[in-house]
């Protein structure tokens, strides 16, 4: 009918050339995943698009024990230090409009060992961790059948230099 109607700069987008509308409130997170079991270092990255910015930003985790608020955010709200759980988001524009998400940051098994002592042979096996599992024992053994008398620690690391330890004595 001829009738046009401005829409707010966050609803319209220039996209190679053509103009593009976004409606609703869009996230899109990158999450980095704690790096080994039990460490506190995992992190959401939030990007925030279409709605009318600022945005309130309400995270809450750890079934509602932990908790984040951040206002007046125009692109991104990012919760870092985190440990392996899920993490809920709710993003209110400034027309009231909300987008809910939750991401979930994960962590590796733990790295476990099993030493066996018989006698003085010794048998050592392990898993977990993020792969590439390596082992080494101090002081070194060259021969696990014929270990002489002693105490002996066995380190087990992972590709992404995570460490676990068990002592042993023959």
């Amino acid at each position: 009918d001829g009738t046009f109607n401005s829409l707010p700069d966050s609803e319209v987008m220039m996209i190679d050339g053509r103009v593009e509308l976004i409606c609703g409130i869009n996230l899109n997170a990158t999450i980095n995943n704690v790096r080994c079991n039990g460490e506190s270092n995992g992190s959401v990255n939030l990007i925030i698009t279409g709605g009318d910015s600022p945005y309130t930003v309400e995270w809450e985790w750890d079934n509602g024990n932990g908790s984040q608020v951040d206002n007046g955010v125009t692109i991104n709200s990012l919760i870092v230090g985190q440990r392996a759980d899920t993490y809920c988001v709710t993003v209110t524009d400034g027309a009231g409009d909300t987008s809910t998400a939750c991401y979930d940051i994960t962590e590796p098994d733990p790295i476990v060992i099993e030493v066996d002592v018989m006698g003085s042979a010794v048998s050592i096996d392990y898993s977990g961790g993020n792969s590439m599992l390596t082992e080494e024992i101090s002081p070194a053994i060259s021969d696990l059948n014929n270990v002489p008398d002693g105490t002996y620690t066995v380190t087990v690391t992972d590709s992404r230099g995570c460490t676990e330890s068990e002592v042993f004595v023959i």
